[in-house]
């Protein structure tokens, strides 16, 4: 592939982003390997997909987005191990793979992975990715700038999932354009039969447009990857030719942007005053495109007010139902299960928001009639998005439970007393009487317990219960061991007790509360924050590259203002040099003859 020619038409004309491009392009030349990116929503099974292709299996997963760092598995080397790559230069050697921790790692540029396995062929990498729905911003922009380097796609998605996510579809769709070839991997089918494995390719083949010889089905819970390797094997096999693909399209593209910007040189190279306005008329395209990015994103706002509505709905729905059922039934540790369902459930709603202003950005865009219709929009970080400060103050494990020592010491006060009269009744009758007079002790010991407070009319009753079974257990512990077993049954009973009466109705109402008052509040304040700066970081996103695209073809128009004045042999050698580039251009790039 011959990038010489057009390095040289970026650098006549001053184009450093084309020349940026086509070094990449340069670098991919000869016998190099085949980079695949593994894709998908965060949770489908990218990661553990991976590990079951490795010999080391100790690539971290994660149930949320944890790093917008790439990770490149190269397969069929020497020993496991990995390099961390940073940004100012320095590079870490790791020799164990479980020592790579995503939390540790966040600033890393690349972690370069090395595995023994010989599954994967030595040339094909194999790039594990962050979630395209991630709501972490860096994750999205990293993405975003690996894509160029991507030969072919494996989009991975759980079979669980009713067809494939909308953010998954609308990638296709942007990907389809750049002509790389697209494989789809369904993860998790040892939770489906043959016939729906069959069945859901079909589905997807027929509502995605994805061939079904492209599509396969794995289980790496149960180390089913046949379907993969097989898929891996052809793809090795025509490498020769998803690379020539490739990189045609990428040159034809090119080709096409630099002849729109000869196009304007040589339309404006006739006068000085068609340099002039030429100049000008870059200025006013500027203007414009900045209307049109103003317009799309004030056309966005009531759509994504909808969203967050929508979110917000789901999100208090979600966690509502999750809480209540967790606080009706006895966990071992309420507030640690609450925390995870609040951060898992945030996380899936923002991720939700995120795919949904990316599908609304990019039909509003395709309702603009291409006034706002450059690379950038693709590229627009749309998920500088995460849901912080969510506030738990609660403490679900105690409530119910704070009198139960006082209760479980007068249960085993009565239970000493019932001991010591059933011991006695074997000596007198009288001592008889007096243990039956303990077990009314016992009544009246429970009955002291609820006159502290700590329960209503029907707990006083199930308590005196339990004094009552307290004196009976009493009457058979006769030696200190038993005596000690059955305190620990009695404070056992104590808790389940106050825990039915007092616990649940308690922890119901200290969840409602929280929700309404405090959890809810905070994740509406943030997510609408959220949106304003997302529209922003929109806006500047798409204005900063038209405004780069635009600032270079003013000064080349400037640079042959100068000529045109100054040097006139200069000037017009610049424009028999930009008139031979669009004829080869024409003739031999867009027609594919290169």
């Amino acid at each position: 592939m011959d990038t010489k020619f057009l390095k040289e038409v970026a650098q006549f004309i001053g184009a450093s982003k084309i020349e940026q491009e086509l070094n990449l392009l340069s670098s991919k030349e000869g016998n190099c390997p085949l980079v695949l990116p593994v894709m998908g929503e965060f949770s489908s099974g990218k990661t553990t997909m991976i590990n079951a292709l490795t010999d080391n299996k100790q690539l971290e997963t994660a149930a949320k987005p944890t790093t917008a760092t790439i990770y490149e598995v190269h397969f069929c080397c020497d020993n496991c191990c990995a390099k961390i790559y940073y940004a100012d230069d320095k590079v870490i050697d790791v020799e164990d793979i479980a020592d790579l921790h995503n939390d540790e790692i966040a600033d890393a540029m690349v972690v370069e992975v090395f595995d023994t396995s010989k599954k994967v062929p030595s040339s094909i990498i194999l790039v594990d990715t962050p979630g395209l729905s991630s709501p972490d911003p860096r994750h999205k922009q990293t993405l975003v700038d690996f894509l160029p380097k991507a030969d072919g796609i494996l989009l991975v998605s759980d079979i669980n999932q009713p067809g494939l996510t909308k953010s998954l579809t609308d990638f296709i769709k942007t990907m389809e354009l750049s002509n790389r070839r697209i494989y789809l991997i369904l993860t998790k089918c040892d939770t489906k039969s043959e016939k729906e494995v069959i069945e859901a390719k079909r589905y997807i083949e027929t509502n995605n447009g994805i061939k079904q010889s492209n599509i396969v089905a794995v289980s790496s819970k149960d180390n089913n990857l046949t379907e993969l390797l097989d898929l891996l094997s052809r793809i090795q096999k025509d490498k020769s030719e998803i690379l020539e693909q490739v990189n045609k399209q990428r040159l034809i593209s090119i080709a096409k942007q630099l002849l729109g910007a000869i196009d304007i040189f040589k339309k404006a190279s006739d006068s000085d005053d068609k340099l002039e306005n030429a100049i000008a008329e870059q200025e006013l395209k500027l203007s414009k495109i900045n209307n049109s990015i103003q317009k799309l994103i004030s056309s966005l706002k009531d759509d994504i007010e909808e969203v967050i509505r929508k979110s917000e709905r789901n999100f208090e729905d979600a966690i509502s139902g999750r809480l209540e059922s967790l606080v009706a039934n006895r966990g071992a540790d309420f507030d640690t299960e609450a925390v995870s369902i609040i951060n898992n459930s945030a996380s899936l709603i923002v991720s939700n928001i995120c795919a949904e202003i990316q599908s609304l950005v990019r039909v509003r865009a395709a309702q603009s009639n291409g006034n706002v219709d450059f690379p950038s929009l693709d590229n627009v970080d749309l998920s500088k998005f995460s849901v912080d400060g969510l506030q738990y103050n609660l403490n679900l494990n105690t409530l119910g439970h704070e009198y139960d020592g006082m209760i479980s010491k007068g249960l085993k006060i009565t239970a000493a007393i019932a001991a010591t009269a059933y011991v006695a009744s074997k000596v007198t009758a009288s001592a008889a009487a007096d243990a039956a007079g303990g077990a009314s002790a016992a009544a009246d010991a429970a009955g002291g317990a609820s006159a502290a407070g700590t329960a209503t009319y029907g707990t006083t009753d199930a308590i005196i219960d339990v004094a009552q079974t307290a004196a009976i257990i009493g009457k058979g512990s006769e030696n200190k061991y038993q005596a000690n077993t059955n305190r620990g049954i009695v404070d056992s009973v104590v808790g389940l007790v106050t825990d039915n009466t007092l616990g649940k109705p308690q922890r119901r109402r200290a969840v409602h509360e929280y929700i309404d008052n405090t959890l809810m509040p905070t994740f509406k304040a943030s997510v609408r924050h959220n949106c304003d700066t997302l529209l922003r970081n929109i806006h500047n996103s798409l204005l900063d590259d038209a405004t780069i695209t635009i600032s270079e073809i003013k000064n080349s128009l400037n640079k042959l203002k100068e000529e045109k004045t100054m040097q006139e042999n200069d000037f017009r050698a610049r424009m028999k040099t930009l008139n031979d580039y669009s004829i080869t251009l024409n003739n031999e790039y867009l027609c594919g003859n290169f």
